[in-house]
């Protein structure tokens, strides 16, 4: 079975610039292993957090990989409509549950 290598670093991209959402791809530089381990988080000009969805329609955001072995090097997110104002920071991360896959005596 192959794998990927995650390495020990931040696997976090936040983006600030204007975002037109249905047509802007934004960039994760790292790899993952599926779709799911992406979240995204948009916060307005006040502070306030909002944790979107993996879907589509309002409120949602889709991942696209780039398949390798077992997983993804990297990939893009899109939105499911117009939801983030240009005013918006974008934070992209990956999430992935800690297990142990083998078992040392």
């Amino acid at each position: 079975m192959a794998t990927i290598q995650i390495a020990d670093d931040d696997a976090r991209v936040q983006y600030t610039q204007a975002v037109v959402a249905s047509t802007t791809q934004l960039t994760i530089d790292y790899p993952f292993f599926s779709l799911d381990d992406i979240n995204v988080i948009v916060t307005n000009a006040a502070g306030t957090d909002t944790i979107l969805t993996r879907g589509t329609g309002t409120g949602t955001f889709a991942v696209v990989g780039v398949a390798v072995d077992d997983g993804f090097s990297g990939g893009y997110v899109t939105f499911g409509d117009s939801y983030p104002a240009t005013t918006d920071t974008l934070t992209l991360f990956r999430d992935i549950a800690v297990e142990r896959t083998t078992d040392f005596p």
